[in-house]
């Protein structure tokens, strides 16, 4: 199952989250030793309490998937934290226009098991495009290093555009920027053998209104 954590819904998902960032400090921190900051085994940042979170689940509860999204009306992360990947690139300040940060998967728990993994991106990827497409977001911007970037493009198509390549670190790293697709959608879940229909079991945004309403 796939929820969706919103800063209006959050009280009611308190273990969820503290799976999130628990996944997150040993995705980010244990496994990749990026050193982020975090508290009690717990990878946690300001820009959390305002974002959606976007979480696959288990059958047995645990977290399997993380992937955060905000749009860039409000204060976010690459704007705050990577300015220097937007190039010549007016920084956009957009309520159609949102940033995606944070992806993982519970490696530890999936090994290498490449199929399951690439099934678990696919059915977040088609959360997220649905949603953004719902809510009428027509580009998501994304932070990556070259690492992850073919597998991105994979399930998130080609990107619409680049930014150039910084060093903010030790890692490299790039702007993507992508346009939600319904055809992608149709096209992971086909590929994947996902279900059709919504792939989130609801979509609890208050504050938010759909294309439709």
């Amino acid at each position: 199952m796939t929820i969706l954590i919103t800063p209006q819904n959050r009280h009611r998902y308190a273990t969820e989250l503290d799976g999130v960032y628990r996944l997150r400090h040993w995705t980010f921190n244990e496994w990749l030793g990026w050193g982020l900051a975090q508290r009690e085994g717990r990878e946690v940042d300001p820009y959390d309490d305002e974002a959606i979170h976007f979480v696959k689940l288990a059958d047995d509860g645990e977290v399997l998937s993380c992937w955060r999204a905000m749009p860039t009306t409000r204060p976010y992360m690459t704007l705050e934290v990577y300015p220097e990947v937007f190039g010549d690139r007016e920084p956009p300040v957009s309520p159609d226009i949102w940033e995606l940060s944070k992806f993982c998967t519970a490696r530890y728990r999936l090994k290498d098991d490449k199929a399951a993994t690439y099934r678990i991106i696919a059915e977040m990827t088609v959360a997220v495009t649905e949603f953004c497409v719902a809510y009428g977001v027509t580009e998501l911007l994304s932070v990556q290093s070259a690492v992850v970037t073919r597998v991105a493009n994979m399930f998130l198509g080609e990107p619409i555009w680049t930014g150039p390549t910084v060093w903010p670190g030790d890692t490299d790293a790039t702007l993507y920027s992508y346009e939600p697709s319904l055809m992608q959608a149709h096209v992971l879940r086909a590929r994947h053998g996902l279900a059709a229909g919504p792939s989130l079991d609801h979509f609890d945004v208050l504050g938010l209104k759909t294309v439709a309403a």
